[in-house]
């Protein structure tokens, strides 16, 4: 009997590709159904198609790409079939990996238009396939890029949706911003809301709500997709404070705008230096000199922001058992402070909203700080020993001397660079010369640009530990025993060094700590643990009633 091959046929088309070549995803189709039909004989089924439409071939995480691999590694399939090598990927070091993946379940890959096997000379073609596909997709990528700045400097917009404020006219690649007075006439209340009546972004979000003012999103949630009529029951409209606060950042209200801040490596976005930023212009909307207020105002708005987060006494410690995410503060107008699941806030438009409830912080606190007190009988020992070991992990001046040294790597290929385009100047070298002696520059600055961003990553979390053991010595300096005349943020201190996080799971709260281990023995003796007592620092709190810890 022959033997059933099951066959996944993997498809994939970027908007670009398909308005180019033309080859959509059914023509691809087809052309796998005719070579599969071919093979009936030898037992070949299409058990299943994976369609990726509208996705770039340089992206490794693919919705379709990554539910295939999934069934190849449940063992449904024997055989992965494309129109087209550069269908899987366009990257060749992606495409060998995915191609491994397949391989290490024990499932073949072949494609249609190209003579691929799992000899020795068909992984070589396979690989220069593979090669031949990233050079295109990079030559694709380096036009596309030039042509966006050669049309940007001829004035014209090279951005993707015109920002609220503006439409755009004319053809694809020609196209200009012009104000939309229906929306240009919001813009400007806004500016002059903020800057010159002092309201809050919440504030005008709320004034724009109730004035049934739409966003671009609320435009399309009242229209019928398929008849393009407005809807009878239209959805109430939404303005989130954090838009407005972007909105009121953003300079292509005063006349211009940038292009390329940011490059891809990776799949990764690296900010790109200033110096190589392209400026671009487009039509005001609002004066610079309301523009430049509303930016002070920000200024102080977001410093009294930040200020305001360190008034919880525990901002970014508790965490929702419902949903797993992170409880978010919040004052209610009676000037009662609690907290609410971030899946619950009003001001976040969310699928699927958390049903856990939101809880008062005069509440939450007594069962806290019980525990807290027990911890501190011995106030000086327990807070020396946990600055020893937050200085024990703390690898703040490896990171420190590293981004020292990749930052001067980095101007070294600047002044290289400056060198490089001054010896051509001079006619020491040839164009041919500075083109490729600026490519090597250019890789290695991209390399070193990705090593400063994941350095400077690992520096910040550093600095939040050098942070906590500078607090946690002022405060051994400054403590009181009698923990009863604590102020407000000393508590708040004590808490965020000693209290690792907080579950609310019903009517249940369990509390984590970060104890040493003189004090977590003398807590194992009492009963209020949950688990192993040898090991756990979590203790157990009953909201719903009870006095003592369970």
């Amino acid at each position: 009997m022959v033997k059933n091959v099951r066959i996944g046929a993997y498809l994939r088309v970027s908007t670009s590709d398909q308005a180019r070549d033309g080859y959509g995803l059914e023509t691809q189709l087809r052309h796998i159904k005719n070579t599969v039909t071919a093979h009936e004989a030898d037992g070949w089924q299409l058990v299943d198609t994976y369609r990726d439409e509208g996705v770039s071939g340089s992206l490794m995480r693919r919705k379709e790409l990554d539910r295939m691999l999934l069934d190849v590694r449940k063992g449904k399939l024997d055989l992965i079939i494309v129109w087209k090598v550069d269908r899987l990927s366009r990257g060749l070091k992606n495409l060998l990996e995915i191609v491994d993946e397949i391989g290490k379940h024990n499932v073949n890959f072949k494609s249609v238009t190209e003579p691929y096997d799992s000899t020795s000379i068909g992984m070589l073609f396979f690989q220069i396939m593979g090669a031949m596909a990233e050079f295109e997709r990079n030559n694709i990528k380096e036009r596309t890029y030039e042509g966006k700045i050669t049309a940007l400097k001829a004035g014209f917009w090279v951005g993707t949706r015109p920002p609220y404020g503006y439409t755009s006219q004319g053809k694809k690649k020609n196209k200009q911003l012009i104000i939309d007075e229906e929306e240009a006439k919001w813009v400007r209340k806004m500016f002059d809301w903020f800057a010159n009546k002092n309201w809050s972004v919440e504030k005008i979000a709320e004034v724009l709500k109730a004035k049934e003012v739409l966003t671009r999103l609320d435009k399309k949630k009242r229209t019928n997709k398929i008849t393009k009529k407005p809807l009878k029951k239209a959805p109430p409209c939404h303005w989130n404070p954090d838009t407005i606060r972007s909105m009121l950042k953003a300079t292509n209200y005063i006349g211009y705008y940038y292009f390329g801040t940011h490059t891809k490596i990776d799949g990764v976005r690296i900010p790109k230096p200033e110096d190589e930023w392209e400026k671009g212009i487009c039509p005001p909307i609002i004066s610079r000199p309301l523009f430049q207020k509303a930016q002070r105002r920000l200024a102080v708005s977001n410093s009294r922001h930040n200020a305001n987060k360190s008034l919880y006494l525990l901002n970014g410690k508790l965490r929702c058992g419902e949903c797993g995410s992170a409880y978010t503060c919040y004052t209610s107008a009676k000037g009662t402070k609690g907290y609410r699941c971030i899946k619950k806030n009003r001001t976040k438009v969310i699928t699927t909203k958390c049903t856990a409830r939101e809880i008062s912080e005069k509440k939450l606190l007594p069962p806290v700080w019980e525990i807290v007190e027990r911890c501190l009988t011995k106030p000086d020992k327990v807070l020396k020993e946990i600055e020893n070991e937050l200085k024990k992990d703390s690898m703040y001046q490896a990171f420190q001397e590293e981004r020292e040294d990749v930052t001067a790597k980095l101007e070294q290929m600047r002044q290289t660079r400056r060198d490089v385009r001054e010896l051509h100047r001079m006619g020491h070298i040839t164009m041919e010369e500075l083109v490729e002696t600026l490519e090597l520059i250019e890789k290695d600055s991209k390399e070193l640009e990705a090593e400063l961003t994941a350095v400077d990553s690992q520096l910040r979390i550093e600095e939040d530990k050098e942070d906590k053991v500078l607090s946690l010595k002022e405060l051994r300096k400054q403590f009181n025993s009698n923990l009863k005349r604590l102020t407000y943020e000393k508590k708040r201190e004590l808490l965020q060094q000693i209290v690792k996080e907080v579950q609310l799971e019903g009517e249940d709260m369990k509390i984590t700590l970060r104890v040493p281990k003189l004090v977590q023995e003398e807590l194992n003796k009492t009963n209020y643990l949950d688990g192993d007592p040898s090991r756990n620092r979590t203790y157990i709190y009953p909201l719903g009633g009870g006095r003592s810890i369970h």
